[in-house]
């Protein structure tokens, strides 16, 4: 499960989501619905033929394979890689990424603080009790923000585009 969440988490960065950013929420919900029953396809045809926990696996790793392949067709049109390599651009990716990881470091710390000093003084049964209950609370949140994030922020491009010219 590890090497397909692997490849899905890389994928999900470095396939750019073209559709996204001219406002295409049809076509990509099609890709991602296609992709979910392809993927499910394989994991309930997998789990009949005995194969296990490994239908699961390569139910998600099938589900992301076709979530790649549709959302390169779709983006071949309009955006093709190319190589390019200078040693100076680095600069800048090399800081910013620095940066990203400093500060997600130091948010992990900070967002975790409360469960080791909880697990610390009151032990893990409390700790346990209060792990569910901040699950709990931060379920509905953990769900609707890629969603929101997904939509809300070519919406924010395309406005900023009609806003400035």
């Amino acid at each position: 499960m590890g090497i397909a969440n692997v490849y899905h988490c890389a994928h999900r960065t470095a396939v750019p989501d073209a559709p996204a950013k001219d406002l295409q929420f049809k076509r990509l919900a099609g890709v991602e619905v296609a992709a979910a029953i392809g993927g499910c396809v394989v994991a309930v045809l997998g789990a009949f033929q005995g194969w296990g926990v490994l239908a699961l696996v390569l139910g998600q790793l099938a589900a992301t394979i076709i979530r790649s392949g549709l959302l390169a067709v779709m983006g071949w049109v309009s955006w093709r890689p190319t190589l390019h390599f200078k040693r100076e651009d680095l600069g800048g990716f090399i800081s910013f990424g620095l940066y990203q990881m400093g500060e997600r470091s130091i948010n992990y710390f900070a967002w975790n603080l409360d469960k080791l000093l909880i697990g610390r003084i009151l032990g893990s049964s409390a700790l346990g009790f209060y792990n569910v209950a901040y699950q709990l609370m931060m379920r509905p949140l953990m769900v609707l923000n890629p969603i929101l994030t997904r939509v809300a922020f070519p919406v924010f491009l395309a406005s900023s585009k009609i806003m400035s010219g």
